[in-house]
Parts: structure tokens; C-alpha cells; sequence
């Protein structure tokens, strides 16, 4: 899951094959870069309390980056995508620390890296240009995400395998600049919830001068990444 690119390398290999075979598909590589309005951290998912499950750190302003792959038959006006996207983000911050014993201010990075592996249909709407095409779809999808933790110089490490499946929908726009070039703009929406567990790796640490004891059982929380995903790049056919 930490390399997603491997999975597109094996469909580009298998789709060399089939094109081969056929002689009538199109196969085009796009890369992209990315911006996810928000997504949320759940501190107690599984508390019977709705307010309590409710509770939740907010994150905004999730930049990433993504890779592409399309299949399209020449004929067709709709293909097969296959996409991957890291989206990752950290605050670091002073705050009042309840976990530790005793509670105090301590220096926290906190964030979140996910991985969304998409596999989608989608179809171009036909608008009476060849160098504006509108395109629509959605599909499946795998989703990884991790919890990003430090107090005072300590990681929480992740100890589950965060994975969540799922479903997508896509809207965009491209502009062809020259044959087998165009720009590209669209925006995605999903909405996975991916459960994750964390667990400090030391039990204490000394922080200016005193022992701060952390909790040895595991954290669950879950990572919600149901912002609008808006992305902008470049669109190249190879075959």
C-alpha cells in the first residue's frame, strides 16, 4: 500500500499486452496535484455515547499529488481509470495533553497520510469540440490511511493494517493543447472511513526536566476523508 505506483506499472504492462493483441486501444498517463478541503479524526469511534463518538479533530487544507491511468477503446467514448493518490498533512502545536500522567502542555505533531487506490468508468459528454471534453464517472476503491502522532518527541506507531473500501464519483474538464496533450481539472468526492490503532512506542520520557508517563494500551480512532478533493494536471497518451 505504501506504493501505489507498483500497481499501475502492472496494468500498464498487462495493457502493452492486450493493446498487442488488439491494435485499437488507447492508453493515456496523467499526473495530477491536489486539494482536499477537509477530513476528520474521531478520538472514540466505538464509545456508546453519540456525543462522545462524535468528537473529532478537524483537518483542512490537505495538499497531495496523483497518477492516472486511462483505457479507451478508439471507438468509445467512455474508458477505464485507474488512480492513485497521497494526500498528507501535520499540525504541530503546544496543547494540554490528558493522555499523559500528569496532564500537561506538551509539543504535539498530529496528522493523517492517506492513499486512495480508485478504479473507475467514466465517459466523455459529448459538447461539439475536439479540443474542450467534459468527463463524468465514478467506481471503487481502496483506502489506506495512517494516523500521524508525536508528544514530546514520541511516536504513536501504527498498529493495524488502516485499510477501507469504498465507492467515488469524478467530474472534470480537459483542454487539448496539442494531439496527446491536453490540461486537465476535475473533482472527486468520497467518503471511506478507514479505522486505525496507535500505540505509543515508550512508556515515559523525560520533558524539561520531569517523567512523562503515556498510556500502554492501544488508541483506536477513525479517519473520515469525506472533503471535496479537487485536483489539476496534465494529460499524456502514450500508445
Amino acid at each position: 500500500m505504501r506504493r501505489p505506483w507498483l500497481a499501475l506499472l502492472l496494468v500498464v504492462l498487462m495493457c502493452q499486452a492486450l493493446y498487442a493483441q488488439l491494435g485499437d486501444l488507447r492508453l493515456s498517463l496523467s499526473g495530477r496535484g491536489s486539494y482536499t478541503t477537509s477530513s476528520k479524526l474521531f478520538y472514540n469511534p466505538d464509545s456508546p455515547s453519540p456525543t462522545v463518538r462524535a468528537q473529532h479533530l478537524p483537518f483542512e487544507d490537505i495538499f497531495g499529488w496523483g497518477i492516472e491511468l486511462r483505457i479507451q477503446r478508439a471507438q468509445d467514448s467512455y474508458f477505464l481509470s485507474l488512480s492513485a493518490d497521497v494526500l498528507s498533512t501535520v499540525a504541530r502545536q503546544n496543547q494540554l495533553i490528558a493522555l499523559t500522567n500528569p496532564p500537561q502542555v506538551l509539543p504535539v505533531r498530529e496528522g493523517l497520510v492517506a492513499i486512495p487506490i480508485e478504479l473507475g468508468l467514466n465517459t466523455f459528454v459529448p459538447i461539439g469540440s475536439d479540443k474542450v471534453r467534459l468527463f463524468m464517472g465514478g467506481g471503487v476503491g481502496i483506502y489506506y490511511a495512517e494516523r500521524i502522532l508525536q508528544v514530546a518527541g514520541v511516536n504513536a506507531s501504527r498498529k493495524n493494517r488502516p485499510v477501507s473500501f469504498g465507492i467515488h464519483v469524478v467530474s472534470g474538464v480537459e483542454y487539448q493543447i496539442i494531439p496527446r496533450f491536453a490540461l486537465k481539472a476535475d473533482v472527486r468526492f468520497r467518503d471511506p472511513e478507514i479505522s486505525t490503532i496507535n500505540r505509543f512506542d515508550q512508556q515515559s520520557t523525560v520533558f524539561n526536566g520531569k517523567v512523562i508517563s503515556f498510556p500502554r494500551g492501544d488508541m483506536k480512532t477513525k479517519i473520515n476523508l469525506d472533503g471535496l478533493n479537487f485536483g489539476i494536471g496534465v494529460v499524456v497518451e502514450v500508445l
